[in-house]
């Protein structure tokens, strides 16, 4: 009873947390350009592959360039695509046009972003403000744009038109108030802020709000409790994973994008905690379990489930085991579930720390690649080294338990063959 309770407790919690309009738009806004963050990476690792043959071929035949664009337009504006998107799910959430939505962020964020100028004939946006380091700025100003948008069309401060004018037309006409208002706003923060020592909105964010909190999350111990916290959500039947999406790609992925653009230029990688050292780095601890269930076991029920489910963990994919076990509420598998990619994480980060392992690159690699291999594409074969070590500590910190659930399960199938 105490632990449904716990069980029913988190689940509420966690339910209004990911259910926040404002961190559902934030999540389901980033997870939108995940097919431009894959394009990117792709982009980035091709053009800076270590490789002397390769690159002196791919710079001889003038296709560095070519090879490099995706990744300028994908990366490289990350933002742009990150304010257009936030606004439209936020504005979409309530049931508003979207595109307008976004649309207005994307002006509200291209309002804040300071012009470079170089002489009369020719200005531009200072493009270091529209990858990875306007990330922020871009989430901040599309949330506050778009449910500025919101908020004046529930307040039915629009343009009436006949009712023979297209809808089209009358839609865009409702929207000029809001983005009227909208431009007048930033417009006015954004002067401010040119008064003000930082120059600019784009700055004061990453000064004030941005940097610390990167810094208090690039760290070992922020990683431990980020995963102590997905494992222990996933105990309690919630997915741990969704339910820190929006931290994650709020304080981690923009740290992901700086160890890229590093990588890209050829410079040293800044930072070793990053979203996909924690996601990538927790080690193939399922499929330690699976493997664990299928060879090692007696009982029917779990061979069975080890066996069907073993396929799918070689694929980062856990739902069998997670249900099929189950390791929900099971506490003979909390203290592996939650240990085993803590002691990950922990050997990753000495690994790395020391040298012996090449930090993380930002390259996003698709979902469904094998857990082992993904290191070949996030860090070379030193990673993929690293994988197999976490692999085989996994192995050895489930063993004991798994014995001990292999036991219980083979007592109850035994009563359960005598009663019937």
């Amino acid at each position: 009873m105490k632990w449904a309770k716990i069980q029913e407790n988190m689940q509420v919690v966690m339910g209004k947390f990911t259910s926040n309009r404002y961190i559902q738009a934030l999540s389901d806004g980033l997870m939108t350009l995940f097919p431009l963050m894959i394009v990117g990476a792709m982009s980035s690792l091709l053009y800076a592959l270590p490789i002397k043959g390769y690159q002196s071929f791919i710079t001889s035949t003038g296709i560095a360039k070519a090879i490099n664009i995706p990744y300028g337009i994908t990366t490289g504006l990350i933002a742009i695509y990150a304010a257009y998107m936030i606004g439209y799910k936020l504005a979409d959430s309530f049931d508003k046009d979207g595109a307008m939505g976004g649309i207005l962020s994307l002006m509200a964020f291209f309002v804040v972003t300071p012009i470079t100028i170089f002489d009369e004939k020719v200005q531009t946006l200072n493009m270091q403000y529209l990858g990875s380091q306007g990330l922020f700025v871009a989430i901040i100003v599309s949330l506050i744009a778009s449910r500025i948008y919101v908020l004046i069309l529930d307040q039915k401060w629009e343009i009436k038109l006949p009712e023979s004018v297209p809808p089209t037309v009358s839609n865009s006409f409702n929207s000029l108030i809001p983005g009227i208002v909208i431009a007048v706003i930033f417009v006015v923060i954004s002067q401010l802020v040119a008064l003000t020592a930082y120059g600019n909105a784009h700055d004061l964010i990453i000064q004030l709000i941005q940097g610390p909190l990167q810094k208090l999350g690039a760290n070992l111990p922020a990683a431990l409790v980020l995963v102590f916290l997905m494992q222990f959500l996933w105990f309690l039947g919630i997915h741990g994973s969704m339910a820190t999406m929006a931290i994650l790609y709020a304080v981690y992925y923009p740290l992901d994008l700086a160890n890229l653009n590093a990588f890209n230029a050829g410079s040293p990688l800044p930072y070793i905690v990053t979203m996909s050292f924690i996601m990538q780095q927790k080690g193939a601890h399922n499929l330690a379990f699976a493997i664990l269930l299928a060879f090692k076991t007696k009982s029917t029920q779990l061979k069975t489930v080890g066996r069907l489910g073993l396929l799918p963990a070689v694929f980062g994919i856990s739902e069998p085991l997670k249900f099929g076990v189950p390791m929900i509420l099971n506490p003979y598998i909390l203290v592996p579930m939650i240990g085993a990619p803590m002691v990950n994480i922990v050997i990753s980060y000495f690994a790395i720390a020391a040298g012996w392992v090449p930090r993380l690159n930002g390259v996003m690699v698709p979902t469904g690649m094998p857990e082992i291999v993904k290191g070949i594409f996030m860090g070379g074969w030193q990673l993929v080294v690293l994988n197999v070590v976490l692999l085989v500590v996994s192995i050895l910190i489930y063993l004991p338990f798994v014995g001990m659930l292999d036991t219980n399960k083979v007592k109850a199938e035994a009563v359960f063959e005598k009663e019937s």
